[in-house]
This record gives structure tokens, sequence and C-alpha cells, in this order.
């Protein structure tokens, strides 16, 4: 069975501080090339020193959308020896260079929500094939990196909001792999995985008020898988 990345999940204080650092991180990565960027708000947020798990190696995702719009998401399997830094890296690359989307802009600032996946680690299935692994996750729970040899791709637990059902949420992890759920369905295998995921709230455009709330970072929106 997939393990949560930590016994206890953190604390609100410890996740404030962390999605605040990751803000704070894509705007001065994006001040540093546009100067319009400089004065953009990242709200205020203090370090919970009692918590040891933010220097503690974890395995860290970080995406950002603009409403619900994606703009970037970006992260690794492989834990990062401190996870502070990790979310500042990944906060940045999803920000700004994921290769799918178009970059941050200041435009888009006040309407863009960041969101932090905590990985555990990576569990192998015993089953082979399509149709086992697609009885055997649990969706809305599990994490999913599936492929065959070099040729894989990986689904946060999140992405079971969009693709509730479990052969629609393998088939386009096949697809993103490259792989067709045809030909290579019966071949390929599965790790799975728990994570713990926290982000800010999503602001409609429409209200200016909520805007000011998010860009002061006031509230979280949290999902502990466990």
């Amino acid at each position: 069975m997939a393990k949560a990345p930590f016994p206890e999940p953190l604390s609100e204080a410890a996740r404030r501080w962390l999605l605040h650092l990751a803000r704070r991180a894509l705007r001065d990565a994006m001040a540093a090339k546009d100067p319009d960027a400089t004065g953009l708000a990242v709200g205020v947020a203090e370090r919970p020193d009692e918590d040891p798990r933010l220097e503690a190696p974890a395995r860290v995702f970080v995406s950002w959308h603009d409403v619900r719009e994606l703009v970037g998401c970006i992260g690794s399997l492989e834990p990062w020896p401190n996870l502070e830094q990790a979310v500042v890296r990944y906060a940045v690359q999803a920000g700004l260079h994921d290769p799918r989307t178009s970059p941050a802009r200041p435009s888009r600032w006040h309407r863009m929500n960041g969101e932090i996946s905590i990985l555990g680690e990576p569990q192998q299935l015993e089953c082979v094939g399509f149709d086992a692994i697609a009885e055997t996750i649990t969706p809305g729970r599990d994490g999913v990196i599936l492929g065959i040899g070099s040729r894989q791709a990986v689904f946060l637990p999140v992405v079971w909001r969009q693709l509730p059902r479990p052969h629609d949420f393998l088939a386009a992890l096949m697809r993103k792999a490259g792989l067709s759920p045809v030909h290579d369905g019966p071949r390929i295998r599965a790790r799975v995985f728990l994570s713990e995921t926290f982000g800010e709230p999503v602001v409609a455009p429409a209200h200016p008020g909520a805007a000011a709330s998010h860009a002061g970072g006031n509230s979280l929106l949290v999902q502990y898988v466990h």
C-alpha cells in the first residue's frame, strides 16, 4: 500500500508559508526579467520554525493556474534535499518554463493561484496491464506513474477531479506517455503514490474583493490524500 508523504499533514502555518514562498519566488523571478512585476503583491506569512519537515527531503510538484487555465506544473518524482528549496525551484519552473504553456505575466498575477503537492514514495503495483491496473487503483486517492521502459508519465491525485473514471484516467495517462491503450495496454506497469496537496483559492475575475484576499494569502484550499 502506498504511504503518505508524512505521518501527519503539515500544519496550516507551514502550508501558508510554503505557498507564500512559492509566490514570492515566482514574483522575484518575473521581476528579474520584467520591471512591471517588481511591485506584484505576495502577501505576508511567517515561517513556522518548529516544523523540521520544512528542511526535510521531499518529492514536490508545483502548479499555477490562471483561474482554472493551466499556467504550468513541474516537479520531481525523486526527493529534493530540502522541501523549501524544492518549492522555490519548481514554483519558478512551473510559472515560467513549462514548455506546454505560455509563461506567467504580470497582467495575470491577480488571477493566478498556486498549488503544491508533496508526494509519498511511489510503490510498484504487482499487477500488469491496463484493465488490471484500472481495477487496482483507487480513484481520488492514488497518483499514478505508468509506462513501459523509459516511456513513462505521471498524473497527480488532483487529476481525478477532471478524470474520475479509472479507465479514462489511465487512457489519458497512456496518451501522455506516448503509448496506445490498445497496443501497449496489456504490457504497461504502474506505480502509485499518495500526496498532500494544498493551494490558494481560485479567484473569479468578476469579484475584485476576492482577488485582493487571494493576493494576501488569507485562505487555503487543502486536499490531504492518505
